[in-house]
């Protein structure tokens, strides 16, 4: 009989469809918790990768992505509102020289604590980012006195910080701000004025600067200068002025600095930091220096027996460095003057040094075989270390007159300061420092030993016939 068969197959068939279906039914289980697994933690990288895009790692501060989109939502809403914005900048100053002084570990920890101090102390409703190294942007709104919003935290970021295992440390800052609807309405536009601010206060030393479309080298008007700089060449328009650099043992001048002005028939006289920038920009450089090099090195000969062995300084910009025929130009306005090559030096910038190493080091070294002396200016504001200057034919190291100035007040500074020179020493290189504006300061670096200085405290830079009577009045003095 077929029937007992069937049943036992259809029986077979119900087992096999409820175990396939159990099976299914687990797989699918599984295969859900896997991908539930695997969404969640493809979730959590999400979440943690969108967090890590839009903030600093370090400070755990918005970014500048971030801070500028706030920017932008807030420009949006301003149409409506009418409630102006403050956008500022903050750049820790010397934070690159105490950074690799005392370890990548204690700027971080620095940074870390900077970023801590700017987030408690804004007002609710402003905005704080990491923009990059040591510069940080705030957006302040709905403040009546700018200024003094400003100052403070100013004030809170320059409290002495505490480190483990270090000395407690002085940071001070630069502030440079743009005010919405006055210095600009894009995002753009602010954040690229209060930058200009910024480094207009950090070169000045003023703490707290508002933007000032005269000190904007984006202004047609300072640009229209660079166009008439060569007339001002071919015209003679131009001056130098000599600021000594005097031996700490005895006193004595070893050296001057040349540095150049405008006279300008329209405008007066025209400091180089409202020129200088724009031109070594430009080609009209190379002409300018070698305007400089001749009247400078004409003028020190022209001096005769007042000026004795003196050395006369000219600075280079990073241009002068990448031109090939350069040390021949040197050695023709030497030739011309008829002096000795050792009685002239040639100042470049840490970031000169930067822009094209191998080729700076090769007209360096052809400089220096003709007798002519090299000197590093600004040190300790740049990226170089002495390390790295002691491969090329440097002789002589200037320290950054922005740690001289307080190094009696400010711990830290007196460190670099008497680190730079125990280095460069052994480096058997001199040491100048810039800015020497009192005896304290004096009678400390020399205690360093300290090799020659600079700086109000024994003149500020002389025209040509005023410094000839100087060095006349000095020789008679001690003479007499």
């Amino acid at each position: 009989p077929y029937a007992p068969i069937a049943d036992d197959i259809s029986r077979g068939t119900n087992q096999l469809y409820l175990v396939l279906a159990g099976g299914l039914l687990l797989l699918y289980i599984a295969l859900f918790l896997v991908s539930l697994s695997v969404t969640r933690r493809l979730l959590r990288q999400v979440t943690e990768n969108q967090y890590l895009a839009e903030h600093d790692v370090l400070t755990g501060l918005p970014n500048r992505m971030v801070f500028q989109r706030s920017l932008d939502e807030h420009l949006r809403r301003h149409a409506e509102s009418g409630d102006g914005a403050i956008v500022a900048i903050v750049d820790l100053d010397r934070f690159k020289v105490i950074n690799d002084t005392l370890g990548h570990s204690i700027g971080d920890a620095l940074l870390l604590q900077m970023g801590e101090r700017l987030r408690s102390s804004l007002p609710t409703g402003s905005t704080v980012a990491r923009l990059g190294g040591d510069e940080f942007g705030i957006l302040l709104t709905g403040a009546t006195d700018v200024q003094g919003a400003l100052w403070r935290i100013k004030e809170v970021l320059e409290q002495e910080v505490e480190i483990e295992g270090l000395p407690k440390v002085a940071v001070d800052c630069s502030i440079g701000y743009a005010l919405q609807g006055i210095d600009g309405d894009t995002t753009e536009l602010l954040l690229q004025r209060a930058e200009i601010a910024m480094y207009f206060a950090k070169q000045h030393h003023v703490g707290i600067f508002h933007y000032d479309e005269q000190h904007d080298r984006h202004d047609p008007a300072q640009l229209a200068l660079v166009g008439e700089m060569r007339r001002a060449i071919d015209h003679d328009e131009l001056v130098v002025h000599y600021q000594p650099k005097v031996q700490m043992g005895d006193g004595q001048v070893r050296a001057v600095e040349a540095l150049v002005r405008w006279q300008h028939p329209r405008l007066g006289l025209i400091q180089p930091d409202d020129f200088i920038a724009l031109v070594e920009e430009t080609e009209l450089v190379h002409d300018l220096t070698h305007w400089v090099l001749a009247r400078a090195l004409g003028d020190l000969a022209a001096l005769g027996a007042v000026a004795h062995d003196l050395t006369v300084a000219v600075n280079v910009s990073a241009r002068n460095l990448s031109r090939p025929g350069f040390p021949r130009r040197i050695a023709d306005a030497i030739a011309a003057s008829g002096l000795a090559p050792e009685r002239l030096s040639i100042e470049i910038t840490e970031t000169a040094l930067l822009t094209s190493p191998e080729r700076a080091l090769a007209i360096l070294e052809e400089i220096a075989s003709q007798g002519v002396q090299i000197s590093i200016d600004d040190f300790g504001v740049g990226q170089t270390s002495l390390s790295y200057v002691a491969s090329m034919p440097i002789a002589e190291v200037k320290i950054d007159r922005s740690f001289v100035t307080d190094m009696t007040t400010d711990p830290v500074h007196g460190v670099i300061v008497g680190s730079i020179i125990d280095l460069a020493h052994g480096l058997r290189m001199r040491v100048v420092a810039e800015g020497v504006e009192s005896e304290a300061t004096a009678v400390t670096l020399a205690s360093m030993g300290c090799d020659l200085a600079q700086g109000s405290l024994y003149s500020q830079p002389l025209a040509y016939d005023t410094l000839r009577f100087w060095l006349t009045q000095r020789q008679s003095g001690s003479q007499g």
